[in-house]
């Protein structure tokens, strides 16, 4: 963060550190921070930042708002032991949004991540379970060689859709044979002099509708 500390001497360090840590959400433990801090030996900064008065914080919880904590740990200590059932549940199962999993601590994220990306480590139960809740969930499945996937909407065949000059051009150039990305797809119509904010939302509204395919990799295909 760059903003100096006080010295491992001072008296209430360890707080500081605690406080400093939680306010800038850094996502280390308390000894690995300790750890990873650098001693600096420039006086003139020094000397600033001993004129500078250093903030001490108390903490207050808004179900008890007459009890004053002089510290993160005295804080947490109360939570764990008299204010527990106010902040936590117990649960038998939990359902998380993929797009939700950066609020889980990274060791579990780890893993969950791992388990979703690496197929050979689901069994056959849940993957049949996952197709059959996406297919209720009007989601679009199909197979292009050994691999599955899912679009939002179901394919449209670009011959069945009246096209205007600029899609007429995206088609011709998916539908040259070769592999065609989205960077080098907008790249080749930018240089035929198309504006790039409407090349991006007429590519963006074909793939919503389902007349092309866009993949992970970016590459793009007609359907």
């Amino acid at each position: 963060t760059k903003e100096l500390l006080p010295p491992t001497s001072f008296h209430g360090f360890e707080d500081v550190v605690r406080h400093h840590i939680y306010s800038n959400r850094i996502k280390s433990t308390h000894k690995k921070f300790i750890a990873s801090l650098l001693k600096i030996e420039d006086k003139e900064k020094i000397d600033l930042w001993a004129k500078s008065p250093i903030k001490r914080y108390s903490y207050l919880l808004k179900m008890e708002e007459n009890k004053e904590f002089q510290s993160i740990e005295a804080l947490k200590l109360a939570i764990e032991k008299d204010f527990f059932s106010n902040f936590f549940v117990s649960k038998n199962s939990l359902t998380i949004a993929a797009n939700n999993l950066s609020i889980i601590e990274s060791p579990l994220r780890a893993q969950i991540e791992s388990f979703i990306s690496d197929k050979r480590k689901w069994s056959r139960e849940l993957f049949t379970s996952c197709l059959v809740s996406l297919k209720r969930s009007k989601y679009c499945i199909f197979k292009k060689g050994e691999i599955i996937y899912v679009r939002q909407a179901n394919r449209k065949s670009i011959e069945n859709f009246k096209t205007k000059k600029l899609t007429s051009e995206i088609i011709a150039i998916i539908s040259s044979g070769s592999k065609v990305s989205k960077k080098s797809l907008l790249t080749k119509l930018q240089q035929k002099e198309f504006d790039l904010k409407e090349l991006v939302l007429e590519l963006k509204w074909l793939v919503k509708e389902g007349y092309i395919n866009e993949y992970s990799d970016s590459s793009l295909e007609l359907n």
